[in-house]
């Protein structure tokens, strides 16, 4: 028999900004937010935060916050949690 398991969703508050430094030619992203539990609200400590293309990421600390600096305009980031199914959202600078 098979069972279907549904899994929590994360809720994903992210603030994102852009520099332009005019002596440097490339442009940087930095990302930043809160990963909570989507119908608790609870912070959720060690959420994976992981940039797709890049191959750069991090995890959220004690207080579900995160802030990933990327040297690119654009992002596709991806969001997951054991036990919490996985969100991937795009960012653009």
């Amino acid at each position: 028999m098979m069972r279907i398991v549904r899994l929590p969703a994360l809720t994903v508050i992210a603030v994102f900004t852009v520099c332009n430094f005019s002596n440097l030619s490339a442009q940087t992203l930095t990302i930043s937010g809160y990963v909570t539990d989507g119908s608790t609200g609870e912070v959720l400590i060690g959420t994976n935060v992981y940039e797709l293309n890049l191959q750069i990421g991090t995890t959220t600390n004690n207080y579900g916050f995160f802030s990933l600096a990327l040297p690119t305009a654009a992002a596709m980031v991806r969001f997951s949690y054991q036990g919490y199914a996985t969100q991937t959202m795009t960012f653009q600078g």
